[in-house]
């Protein structure tokens, strides 16, 4: 009886040669789009640099990895900064240059980071920027994504001189503030003098006695001085001279008591301030 048959080496060979020359190609195939979305994302980020170059604003494009791959020539004249921090890991480079203080480096980051992530197509971002020759300026920077497809590849930053107009709305907190003050003090300091010589009017009227006008008389003048500090107050606050300093409290409360603006003192009324040392 004759031994079986062996397969041939080369049919084993074949078939191995078969399996690899298989696995070679679609590792080709794996490459070939690797390669493919390699090139889309650089088309992407090249048509958002052409853009960004036009602007009339500073302005910068962000990889994926929030590295700045390009930035215009506005941005290059306005901050003055070296090659190396423009085009550096950003907010890292940034903050460790010191052009921004870390606060405002992670606000910064986050903010691109939701971008990056898909989580907000524009967000602006108000940072105050130390420049090359040490003088600050407060900008807006609106980030905005670069897509291919549904894949967001990289961001643009936009950024704005928002300096005078943040200035603009700090006077405008300011003036409200003291409109606030200039109100609380007509509704309480007013109020006091006012109902004053409403009761010493009314108090005339009923008895006939014009001696009871006399008080009045000094609330109205009393009325008359505080408007004038109210104007003064919203006109000019700080001609307004304030000086803080111990006060003494027997001193204070004689001179309230003795202003009228409480009304008249009852005829057995006594002033008695206890622990008066300021």
């Amino acid at each position: 009886m004759e031994p079986a048959e062996e397969p041939a080496l080369g049919d084993t060979e074949a078939g191995g040669v078969g399996e690899s020359a298989g696995t070679t190609d679609r590792t080709g195939d794996t490459h070939r789009t690797d390669s493919a979305e390699r090139d889309e994302r650089s088309e992407a980020i090249d048509a958002a640099e052409s853009i960004v170059h036009a602007l009339g604003d500073g302005a910068y494009v962000l990889d994926a990895d929030r590295n700045r791959v390009f930035v215009n020539d506005r941005l290059r004249e306005v901050t003055e900064f070296s090659e190396a921090v423009l085009h550096g890991s950003h907010p890292e480079r940034v903050v460790d240059e010191g052009y921004w203080d870390p606060e405002m480096g992670k606000r910064y980051r986050e903010a691109v980071e939701r971008v990056l992530a898909g989580d907000a197509a524009d967000e602006r971002v108000q940072l105050t920027t130390t420049l090359a020759d040490g003088s600050s300026v407060t900008t807006e920077t609106r980030l905005t994504p670069i897509e291919r497809a549904d894949e967001v590849v990289g961001v643009v930053g936009v950024i704005r001189d928002v300096t005078e107009r943040v200035e603009r709305e700090r006077e405008l907190e300011r003036l409200n503030d003291r409109l606030e003050r200039l109100a609380g003090f007509l509704s309480h300091d007013l109020r006091n003098p006012l109902g004053i010589a409403q009761g010493y009017l009314d108090l005339a009227r009923e008895t006939g006695d014009l001696d009871r006008l006399d008080p009045a008389d000094e609330a109205l003048d009393r009325i008359e001085a505080l408007i004038d500090d109210a104007l003064v107050m919203a006109r000019d606050p700080q001609a307004i001279g304030i000086d803080a300093g111990p006060v003494d409290l027997g001193d204070l409360a004689t001179d309230c008591w003795k202003s009228g603006d409480f009304g008249e003192p009852a005829a057995a009324a006594e002033l008695v301030v206890e622990d008066a040392e300021p």
